[in-house]
């Protein structure tokens, strides 16, 4: 608590000049994604973000960390343009502590334990939730950090075909088409796209075949129907698939991929008070490398849900649930083991009593791996007005061992200047675990929405490459403290939304700083509208961060802050036909995110959408 007094008070300080980022008009929008049961946002004792189909469409992003990269807590690095690695981190916790749902499908690479965001096709995106903090609780693996699930393109109330078609620098092409209606009681969405870059020489000091330039290309279908029946049942098929292939410098110089995700579900009121919702779900990750080294890993989940949801009494809910996943993994690196299931049950409790708000929670996670996890939370809220609520949480999380991690074979990677190195994986690890305290207000101000947060996150047992490195152990802790703070407002025809983020997040072994991670980031929006014109600025600026020793002086890498600068404009030339343009890094800041790649300089798109 010592430690959070201390941020609180560098968090006011630092913040004190200004409101910061829009999170939405917190009485408009439904959450699903903090309790897997919709709450009003208003109402949530979570630390949480939408992203609307009317702000994915104003933020004209060709990717989805791109489109992610808005959101406050989130510190997303890249290897170099679209279709290149993505590493996203929350609130300082590592990539694989994020979890990611595709329409309540996990979608990550059993392999890797990560998600490959840079696939994931933004232009079959309709709504994006983000929790900040601990869900374990209710997901089990990975949500150390967070869960971010990305909802798919659904049906709409009428018929809208629609035709989306763009180009810009680096000969990018992006072309989309689509239909989405609502026929009686049944709802409908298919949709298609193609995205190919000749995009740019990501690596810099680069010699030979490496100076050329990294392209990619991908084509993405999704598909979602949805029937209600008169007696209140609710049945749902939603199916996503993106594939395509990406270059890059390095031994092999590019990747086929293929993600897949699809699910069935169902939603039946058993009485009035009690409901029943089940899933059957399948993701796969394929990849396939060409080049000095060949190789193919494929990674299938399939998964199944039930959750019971018992309404005791007005704002008094119970819930039940019980979730099954199977990893199986197909490689050419052989693994020891190639298959492991997961059993889960968990129960959850959201209550109000006045002014009083609760949340409390408890799973046990059964892992053919490593046996059996339990983790819980518990999150107390109270009203001090009618627009403003306080609360304070606390929740447990753990990350289980990859199947690299576990059962990677005994490989003899050779030797290089003048050393050799081999690496097997270890079945003897076991799940990193963390521990999380928040304290979170939120609330309306007039036409001013905002919210204050401060967090601490302990993680032990974090799985690290041992000193020769040719294994991994459960051998590193961090201590990560932050402050988070947030506004957002419609004034005088402004829409604006204001950011900023402190993030301490520390290795305890030396007290030094976790690489890849940004210490204080801001971001500013703005947009206003002139009649058929929409015109809108994004500016964002970063800290220092640290990454690993290139110079090979023993110390970490220092790269340095930046601040960038996008503009957007849309023209509406009649209600079914408009343009749009883009330009990102108008001023062409020079800098990098991981060494030793580039990041791109000032680019642009123009872009034009019809929709009946």
């Amino acid at each position: 608590m010592k430690n959070l007094v201390a941020v609180a008070v560098a968090t006011t300080s630092a913040f004190t000049p200004v409101i910061t980022q829009a999170e939405q008009q917190l009485d408009e929008h439904i959450l699903v994604t903090a309790t897997r049961s919709e709450q009003m946002l208003k109402n949530s004792l979570s630390s949480a973000a939408i992203l609307t189909e009317v702000e994915i469409d104003s933020a004209q992003a060709q990717s989805l960390p791109e489109l992610l990269d808005h959101i406050p807590g989130l510190d997303i690095d890249h290897s170099g343009g679209l279709g290149s690695l993505t590493s996203l981190r929350l609130r300082g916790t590592e990539n694989d502590h994020v979890l990611v749902l595709v329409d309540g499908i996990r979608a990550a690479n059993a392999t890797s334990g990560t998600a490959a965001l840079t696939h994931l096709p933004v232009t079959q995106v309709e709504r994006v939730e983000l929790v900040r903090g601990p869900r374990s609780s209710l997901y089990g693996s990975n949500a150390i950090g967070g869960v971010i699930q990305i909802f798919t393109k659904k049906g709409k109330e009428e018929l809208k075909p629609y035709l989306d078609l763009s180009y810009g620098s680096h000969d990018t092409q992006i072309s989309q088409a689509g239909v989405r209606g609502l026929y009686g009681n049944t709802a409908y969405s298919l949709n298609g796209s193609y995205t190919e870059t000749a995009g740019y020489d990501r690596t810099y000091n680069n010699s030979g075949a490496d100076t050329d330039k990294d392209g990619y290309r991908q084509s993405a279908l999704s598909a979602s129907i949805q029937h209600q029946f008169a007696n209140g049942v609710s049945l749902a098929m939603d199916y996503l698939r993106s594939e395509g292939n990406s270059e890059f410098d390095g031994s092999n110089d590019s990747t086929d991929f293929i993600n897949e995700s699809g699910s069935l579900s169902v939603s039946l009121p058993i009485r009035d008070n009690l409901k029943l919702k089940a899933q059957l779900g399948s993701y796969r990750d394929q990849t396939t490398s060409f080049g000095f080294s060949p190789s193919l890993f494929e990674t299938t989940r399939d998964s199944a849900a039930l959750q019971l949801d018992y309404q005791m009494a007005e704002s008094h809910q119970l819930s039940f649930g019980y979730d099954y996943h199977i990893d199986d993994v197909s490689s050419s690196a052989n693994f020891i083991e190639s298959e492991r299931d997961n059993h889960s049950w968990f129960t959850q409790y959201l209550g109000k009593i006045e002014r009083w708000s609760i949340e409390a929670g408890f799973r046990s996670d059964d892992n053919e791996a490593f046996g059996s996890y339990e983790t819980g939370n518990l999150a107390i809220g109270y009203d001090l007005t009618d627009d403003i609520l306080v609360s304070l949480s606390y929740g447990t999380g753990f990350k289980s061992p990859t199947f690299n991690d576990l059962y990677f074979p005994f490989t003899d990677f050779g030797c290089f200047f003048g050393s050799c190195f081999t690496f097997e994986g270890n079945p003897n690890l076991a799940p990193e675990k963390s521990e999380s305290l928040e304290l979170l207000v939120h609330g309306q101000t007039g036409n001013i929405a905002w919210f204050a947060s401060l967090y601490q996150t302990d993680i032990d047992d974090l799985i690290s490459l041992s000193s020769d490195y040719s294994t991994v152990a459960n051998v590193a802790e961090a201590k990560i403290l932050g402050g988070e703070v947030g506004a957002n407002s419609d004034l005088f025809g402004w829409r604006t939304a204001i950011a900023l983020t402190y993030t301490d997040p520390r290795d305890q072994s030396d007290d030094s700083l976790l690489i890849r991670r940004s210490r204080a980031s801001a971001n500013l929006d703005i947009s206003r509208q002139f009649g058929k014109l929409d015109l809108a600025l994004f500016w964002q600026a970063q800290s220092y961060r640290l990454d690993q020793d290139q110079d090979f002086d023993g110390k970490k890498d220092r790269l340095s802050g930046y601040a960038t600068v996008d503009l957007r404009a849309r023209y509406q030339i009649n209600n079914e036909l408009s343009l749009a343009l883009k330009i990102n890094n108008l001023f062409d800041k020079q800098y990098r995110l991981i060494q030793p790649f580039e990041t791109e300089g000032v680019t642009a798109a123009i872009s034009v959408h019809y929709e009946l």
